[in-house]
C-alpha cells in the first residue's frame, strides 16, 4: 500500500521521529533525492545533498539525487524505495 508523508520545518531534532519513521518504510534503503524546492542560486545541489544526509537517521541511506527530470523515465523509479 502506497504510503504519503508529509513533514517539514524544524531541524534534524525535532523531526528525528518522523524520519525513522520513513525510513522504516523503506525495504532496500535506496532512497530518490530529488530537491526540486530549492533555488539552486540560492542553495546548491551540493548543500542540498548535504543537507539530506545531515540527520542521523539517514546516514544509512542510498541516497541518489535527480537535479533534473529531463530525460527521466517512469521506468527509472524501479530502483528506489
Amino acid at each position: 500500500m502506497a504510503k504519503l508523508i508529509l513533514a517539514g520545518g524544524g531541524n534534524a531534532e525535532q523531526s528525528r521521529l518522523i524520519d525513522e519513521f520513513f525510513i522504516n518504510l523503506l525495504p532496500r534503503k535506496k532512497f530518490l533525492f530529488i530537491p526540486q524546492a530549492i533555488a539552486p542560486k540560492i542553495w546548491s545541489y551540493k548543500r542540498a545533498y548535504r543537507w539530506i544526509r545531515k540527520p542521523k537517521s539517514f546516514r544509512n541511506l542510498d541516497v541518489v539525487m535527480w537535479k533534473n527530470l529531463n530525460q527521466k523515465k517512469y521506468k527509472d523509479l524501479k530502483d528506489f524505495d
